[in-house]
């Protein structure tokens, strides 16, 4: 038993040194779920809804799962993005980002879980059409109203 213990503990250590010289530096193994509403420029209501899931070994062979589903009512056409395959997958403390496709353009979402539903729960979504998220100021964002943001 004492070998058994001896070299488990070994092939940890070297899992270990393994993970640590990978080039993955960010998680990208989670789940989040989503839903609510929000009221963008304190004017518009938008609804959403969305699941996101990333899943890797190593970095190697990474598979992002989820859809996305948004909704802008105060627009006269009612614009709604559908985004049933995600590309990216990024956790990030508190929060998720993630990006697919809406048709041929690129969507971008970013979602913070800052409480659970009730009184004090400051959950917040900003979404970025056919624009990049790392230079643009979002198109649409806000804290929570109604529903909830919960990394799993």
């Amino acid at each position: 038993m004492k070998k058994f213990l001896k070299y488990a503990a070994c092939l940890a250590i070297l899992v270990m040194a393994a993970v640590l010289m990978t080039s993955c530096t960010y998680p990208t193994a989670g789940k989040v779920t989503g839903g609510g509403y929000f009221m963008n420029n304190d004017v518009d209501k938008c609804t959403f809804g969305f699941n996101a899931q990333g899943n890797g070994d190593f970095c190697e062979g990474l598979k992002f799962k989820g859809q996305f589903q948004f909704n802008n009512h105060a627009t006269e056409d009612k614009f709604h993005l559908n985004v049933v395959e995600l590309r990216e997958i990024l956790f990030v403390e508190n929060a998720l980002v993630f990006s697919g496709m809406d048709g041929e353009v690129e969507v971008w979402v970013r979602v913070d879980d800052l409480g659970q539903p009730g009184p004090g729960n400051d959950d917040y979504i900003k979404i970025w059409y056919d624009t990049n998220p790392y230079s643009n100021d979002p198109d649409w964002e806000g804290v929570l109203e109604g529903g909830n943001i919960t990394i799993h």
